[in-house]
């Protein structure tokens, strides 16, 4: 079975990105490749790390597992969007999950960092091309660094030719009920 790539996908993340920067911090979008889309030096908002991710569907890709895990002084921002017709966001939501530390803490209890540490070993030995045997075998290890399901997060192993990462996602709608964030925007329009 071939899976076609949305065409769309990604196109407005860092519009969004952008956009929540200026609209809620004021400060103007300088892109780059830190851990946070906006350091707390540079909030004088919260004077918190801020994340902010968008999605169409139910899942909150956190990107590299590391990096999430060890965040500290982290507020995340979910933009939850469709696009109903090209250039048109049409946002849903905006969720404000404020001071996270204890929920990564708990997150962290839930897993097994031997496994983890396991699978970062074996995706940074790895050659590409990859066998259908080694992907399948990172997969599994995968599936075992979680012991205990919170928020349904999901280890998932990124491999590519380009590319040998552990990435992480949450799934929203559990997020929502465990963490009870603050709704900042609902409803609205934006065109691009």
């Amino acid at each position: 079975m071939v899976y076609k790539r949305d065409p769309f996908k990604g196109k407005y993340g860092k519009k969004l990105e952008k956009w929540i920067l200026k609209e809620r911090y004021n400060v103007n979008y300088e892109p780059n490749n830190n851990i946070y889309d906006l350091a707390l030096k540079f909030n004088k908002l919260t004077r918190r790390n801020v994340s902010i991710k968008s999605t169409k569907s139910n899942f909150i890709y956190c990107g590299d597992i590391f990096n999430f895990l060890n965040s500290s002084l982290l507020e995340l921002i979910v933009i939850k969007y469709t696009t109903p017709i090209n250039s048109l966001v049409y946002i849903k939501h905006i969720y404000l999950f404020e001071n996270l530390d204890k929920f990564l803490i708990d997150l962290l209890l839930n897993l097994d960092l031997q496994k983890l540490h396991k699978l970062f070993n074996y995706i940074k030995r790895l050659k590409y091309p990859f066998s259908k045997k080694q992907r399948n075998y990172a997969h599994k290890l995968a599936k075992l660094v979680i012991k205990k399901d919170l928020c349904n997060f999901r280890v998932n192993c990124k491999l590519s030719s380009t590319n040998k990462r552990i990435q992480c996602s949450l799934k929203l709608d559990l997020l929502i009920k465990d963490l009870n964030p603050k709704i900042i925007y609902k409803y609205f329009k934006i065109l691009f």
